[in-house]
């Protein structure tokens, strides 16, 4: 049941990323590290995602209605963390190549879609779940595959 809600978590996260991202551009505030303030659920946000994600990591900040948001990006990997509004984390989602791709979900992969071509990986953290929404494909289609503890499920597909 797990793996079920977290490849269908990852599904809503894909699509409603773009949503989301346009929503935050709107109504949200741009902040700086320094511009959060002492407001406990903003030094709690920072703290978590220093914690997770590391210091250093040049992040911008954003205050929305529904909480803030930490966005960063670090050579191939771009990263994007929520927080609600006491400053618990909610979830993550990193974007990045196949080569930062980890050897187990990249092997399923191979072995599953053996055709199709790795074009980027979105991989979601959610509590204790990951997702591995994988973008592949070929000359004459692209799907976007969950990988969730060795399992796969097309989420996904379209004719070019």
């Amino acid at each position: 049941m797990n793996k079920l809600i977290g490849m269908l978590l990852a599904g809503v996260f894909v699509l409603a990323q773009h949503g989301v991202q346009a929503q935050v551009s709107d109504h949200a505030t741009l902040l700086n590290v320094h511009a959060l303030g002492a407001e406990s659920a903003a030094v709690k946000a920072s703290r978590d995602f220093w914690q997770r994600a590391g210091d250093q990591k040049a992040e911008q900040w954003y205050k929305a209605p529904a909480g803030y948001e930490a966005e960063y990006a670090e050579g191939p990997v771009k990263g994007l963390y929520w927080y609600d509004k006491k400053g618990r984390w909610i979830y993550s989602v990193l974007t990045y190549g196949e080569d930062q791709l980890p050897e187990d979900v990249r092997r399923v992969v191979r072995t599953n879609y053996y055709d199709f071509n790795i074009g980027w990986v979105k991989q979601v953290n959610e509590a204790q779940n990951t997702v591995y929404v994988v973008h592949i494909e070929n000359n004459t289609e692209w799907k976007d595959v969950a990988v969730q503890e060795g399992e796969t499920r097309v989420l996904n597909e379209f004719c070019k």
